[in-house]
């Protein structure tokens, strides 16, 4: 029984010490000015984190690691203002502690990504 509550006890305590927790610091600038703004995420490895305010409809973004040095990005931005509609998906692999910059079309977004505590 013993060997069984200090088998439990390190399996938890391994599990939650590989839990990896991400700074995010993202900016938009969407429609060439007509929507931008900071966001700043801490979301736990594997999950995802949402944001959403007046034409924003939803800035979603997920973070897994990939390895020591890098983590895959997920995002997705919808937002709908009175006169026109974005719609941006893209998934990409990021290095941490650099800034990345992605264009698409008019749309910019910015991430630079850090491990929490680092």
């Amino acid at each position: 029984m013993k060997y069984l509550i200090a088998l439990l006890f390190a399996v938890s305590v391994s599990a939650f010490a590989e839990t990896d927790s991400y700074q995010i610091k993202s900016s938009y600038d969407v429609g060439s000015g007509e929507l931008e703004g900071d966001i700043t995420f801490l979301i736990d490895n594997g999950k995802e984190a949402n944001f959403s305010m007046d034409y924003i409809e939803s800035f979603k973004v997920a973070v897994q690691k990939q390895t020591e040095n890098q983590v895959l990005v997920s995002f997705n931005f919808t937002a709908d203002t009175t006169e026109n509609q974005y719609q941006t998906d893209a998934q990409v692999l990021i290095d941490l502690n650099k800034e990345v910059e992605l264009k698409f079309g008019n749309d910019l977004f910015r991430f630079f990504i850090s491990k929490k505590g680092t």
